[in-house]
C-alpha cells in the first residue's frame, strides 16, 4: 500500500486585510485577507516550516527524498530543496528536486513519489509546495493571492490516505504566463480560460480517473481542486456533477488566499482533516494539463499526527497595521540597502552549525555550546567535542530591542534562548510583537532569510514565539 503518511502546513503569521487595502486605495475593500509572508520568509523557509510540521513524531532516516514545488523558487539556478533538506538536517544519501514551472508542480513532485516510492527507490518522500504570490499594487488579485507552503509525505507505513488510480493529461495552453526578470503573471482572459480551458480540463481529468477505478459520482465523498476563487470553485463544483455534500468549504480563499502550487496541496489537506475511514477522494490538480488522483482514506486517518493543524495555522493570525509595511515586506518601496560582504567558503565550511544546527558537547564534563568551539570554557579541556544536535524550542533568558538595523518591521528583537536539552542561542525574534517580547517568553527555532551578501541570500535561524 502506497499513499500519505503524514503532512503539515505553514501559513505565515501576517494578513492583508481588505480594510487595510481598502483604506490605501479609497474603495471598500471587502471583508476577505490574504496570508502574507514576512519580509524574511520565502518559498524556502515556508517550504522547511510545512515539512518541519510534516515531520512531527517521525523519523529523519526513513526519508528517502525530498521535493519542492513552487512557482516563486528564490534560486533560478541552484538546489532549493537541497537548501531545505540541509536546514531539516536529512541524511546526504537523498534525492532531491525541484519542481516548477506552473501551479501544477506540486501534483508532479506527488506523482514522482508516487513512482519512487512503489519502485522500492526511496521508503519515503517528503513533498513541499510553496508559494509567495505577487500581485500588482492597487490590483483585484492583491486580495485574491496568497502566501503559504503544505507539505506532504508518501510512503507504505502508517499510510492515512491510500494512491488508488492515477491519470495525467497534458495541454498547451496560453492562460498564465510569467516570463524571466517579471514581477507579475499575466492572464489571458479570465473568463475564457477558466470556461474553456480549466473546467473542460478538470471534467476530462474527472471522468476519465472515474472510469478507470470503475466508480460513479455517487461513490465519491470529497472532490478537491483548486479554482481562481472561492465563487469560481463553487461554480466548478456544481458543472462536475459531483454530490453537494463532496464540495469543501471556501475559507482557505477567504482567509489565505489562492497560493498558487500551495494551494492543491493546502486544499488536499483540508479535506483529509475531516475525511472519515473509508472515505473517496478526488484530487484534480490543473496547469498546462491536469493531473488527477483517487485515494482512500484509510482506519489510521482519524490519529493524523497533525489533524486540525490547518485551522490553528489560520487562526494564528497578526494583521499588517498598514499598506505601507506590506509594501515594505514586498520590498516595493525604497529603503536603507545592507549589503554585507559573505563569503561562501566559510558558509560551506560551517554548514552544519549555520544551516543544520549542530553544535559540540565535551566528551570530559559534558557542557553543550553552540556555535561549536574548540576549547571547553568549563573544565579547559580542548579538542575533545562530540557533534550535537541542539534542541529547537527554549526560553528567553534575555534580550534588547534595537532600533538602528533598517528592517521594515521595526524594532529587531535580539535574544539569547536556554534551550531545551542545554545550549544557549543567540539570534533575532520573528513574526513578534516587539512590545510583548519579554524574558521568560518560550519560543521556536524557525529558518528564516537573514540578509543577502555577496549576490545570494543568507538563510539562517531565528526564534518566534510559540
Amino acid at each position: 500500500m502506497v499513499g500519505i503518511t503524514g503532512y503539515g502546513v505553514h501559513v505565515p503569521r501576517y494578513r492583508l486585510t481588505g480594510q487595510v487595502v481598502g483604506a490605501a486605495w479609497g474603495g471598500p475593500g471587502g471583508k476577505t485577507e490574504r496570508a502574507v509572508a514576512n519580509h524574511d520568509e520565502d518559498a524556502v523557509t515556508m517550504a522547511w516550516a510545512a515539512l518541519d510540521s510534516c515531520l512531527a513524531g517521525k523519523s529523519q532516516n526513513e526519508v528517502g527524498g525530498i521535493y519542492l514545488a513552487s512557482t516563486s523558487l528564490p534560486y533560478l539556478e541552484m538546489g532549493n530543496s537541497a537548501l531545505v533538506a540541509s536546514a531539516l538536517d536529512l541524511a546526504c544519501e537523498i534525492h532531491s528536486a525541484d519542481f516548477s514551472g506552473s501551479v501544477r508542480a506540486a501534483a508532479s513532485a506527488f506523482l514522482s513519489a508516487i513512482n519512487g516510492v512503489k519502485a522500492g527507490a526511496a521508503r519515503s518522500v517528503l513533498i513541499a509546495a510553496s508559494d509567495l504570490r505577487q500581485a500588482e499594487p492597487g490590483s483585484p488579485a492583491e486580495l485574491e493571492v496568497g502566501d503559504a507552503a503544505g507539505g506532504l509525505m508518501v510512503g507504505s507505513d502508517n499510510v492515512i490516505a491510500e494512491i488508488k488510480e492515477v491519470i495525467s493529461l497534458t495541454r498547451e495552453i496560453v492562460d498564465i504566463w510569467r516570463r524571466e526578470g517579471e514581477t507579475y503573471p499575466h492572464e489571458e482572459d479570465a473568463r475564457f480560460v477558466r470556461e474553456n480551458a480549466m473546467l473542460p480540463l478538470l471534467k476530462e481529468a474527472a471522468d476519465k480517473l472515474l472510469k478507470k477505478a470503475g466508480l460513479s459520482k455517487d461513490k465519491i465523498n470529497k472532490v478537491v481542486f483548486a479554482a481562481p476563487d472561492a465563487k469560481t470553485a463553487q461554480t466548478f463544483h456544481k458543472s462536475l456533477g459531483f454530490s453537494e455534500a463532496s464540495a469543501l468549504g471556501g475559507e482557505l480563499y477567504q482567509k489565505i488566499g489562492n497560493s498558487g502550487a500551495a494551494m492543491p496541496v493546502l486544499l488536499l489537506i483540508q479535506a483529509l482533516e475531516t475525511a472519515q475511514p473509508g472515505d473517496r477522494i478526488i484530487w484534480l490538480v490543473y496547469g498546462g494539463g491536469c493531473d488527477a488522483f483517487l485515494l482512500e482514506a484509510t482506519d489510521k486517518i482519524a490519529s493524523a499526527p497533525n489533524r486540525g493543524s490547518l485551522g490553528k495555522a489560520i487562526e494564528f493570525r497578526r494583521v499588517i497595521s498598514s499598506y505601507g509595511k506590506y509594501l515594505q515586506f514586498r520590498g516595493s518601496l525604497p529603503s536603507e540597502k545592507v549589503n554585507p560582504y559573505t563569503s561562501p567558503i566559510i558558509l560551506n565550511r560551517e554548514e552544519a552549525a549555520i544551516i543544520r544546527l549542530h553544535g559540540v558537547r565535551c566528551q570530559n564534563c559534558g557542557e553543550r555550546y553552540f556555535p561549536p568551539r574548540r576549547i571547553c570554557k568549563k573544565c579547559r579541556t580542548k579538542d575533545k567535542m562530540d557533534d550535537w544536535k541542539i534542541g529547537h524550542r527554549g526560553k528567553i533568558y534575555t534580550l534588547t530591542k534595537d532600533h538602528l538595523p533598517p528592517t521594515p518591521d521595526p524594532p529587531v528583537v535580539m535574544a539569547s534562548a536556554d534551550l531545551e536539552g542545554g545550549g544557549r542561542f543567540y539570534g533575532q525574534m520573528a513574526d513578534c510583537d516587539a512590545a510583548k517580547a519579554e524574558i521568560g517568553m518560550e519560543v521556536e527555532l524557525t529558518f528564516r532569510r537573514l540578509h543577502e551578501g555577496s549576490g545570494f541570500i543568507n538563510y539562517f535561524w531565528k526564534m518566534r514565539p510559540i
